[in-house]
């Protein structure tokens, strides 16, 4: 998983850009503002290859979620259109004077 790397990475570089400021004398709120600002621009310029590797993992996983969407989808499209068909079939048997073919009646119950 790229982006657990990328995160961890970045994780890094945020202590030691803060581990860095500190041993040089910062302090107070400055100490982590700048550290985070550093770590970004470090981040932007040394970890561009996990960067678009971790791009290229979501777009992956973006792309097979999508196509398991589409997948489904036309497979309850086809299972709608089979249970029309049934039914409008059903139907044309009950007009055509032929009501137990389709099986929309039930038949009746005896009691005991």
């Amino acid at each position: 998983m790229p982006f657990l790397i990328y995160s961890l990475l970045r994780l890094v570089l945020l202590i030691g850009a803060g581990a860095g400021l500190y041993l040089l004398g910062m302090r107070g709120w400055l100490l982590p503002m700048l550290a985070i600002i550093i770590a970004a621009m470090l981040s932007f310029l040394l970890l561009r290859s996990y960067a678009d590797a971790t791009a290229q993992y979501f777009a992956q996983r973006r792309e097979k979620k999508r196509r398991t969407v589409d997948r489904v989808d036309h497979l309850i499209s086809t299972d709608a259109d089979a249970e029309d068909a049934a039914v409008d079939a059903a139907a044309d048997d009950d007009v055509a004077g032929n009501p137990g073919a389709g099986g929309s009646e039930q038949q009746p119950r005896t009691e005991q």
